[in-house]
């Protein structure tokens, strides 16, 4: 969420699969080639917390950072909910996915080398380097 002085906004959706997902990005590009994604895997929530420590620990200062991130062109942020047992299972589909999440949380720019995983999620340094090619 961009600040109004921001040149690009950041929208975000929410998909609670990976099925969802892929049709997101692929409605996303459809609309833009050159978009610029960025997916952020969280762990589903159980009970009213998610199941994943490090995505309740790093969740405020991701959601911080983000709020104070200026932007030099418009891009999506993709917030994809991670399901416990299937995450867990020997064969992930998370693993087999294009993204290869191993860890959540995890931050990724689509199509790009740039990821965070875990506790560096709570590194407002690491999730710069995420995003340091689209800041102003």
């Amino acid at each position: 969420m961009a600040t109004a002085e921001s040149k690009g906004v950041l929208t975000r959706y929410n998909v609670k699969s990976l099925e969802e997902l892929d049709q997101k990005i692929e409605e996303l590009l459809q609309k833009n080639q050159q978009e610029e994604i960025f997916i952020w895997f969280v762990g589903s929530v159980e009970n009213g917390v998610s199941w994943c420590s490090d995505c309740r620990t790093s969740e405020p200062v991701v959601e911080n950072y983000l709020e104070n991130l200026k932007l030099k062109l418009d891009c999506s942020l993709i917030i994809c909910t991670v399901d416990k047992a299937p995450f867990k299972s020997p064969n992930s589909p998370y693993m087999k996915h294009k993204a290869k999440v191993k860890k959540v949380p995890t931050i990724i720019w689509w199509g790009k080398p740039e990821r965070v995983e875990e506790s560096e999620c709570m590194d407002t340094e690491m999730l710069a380097l995420v995003f340091e090619k689209v800041k102003e």
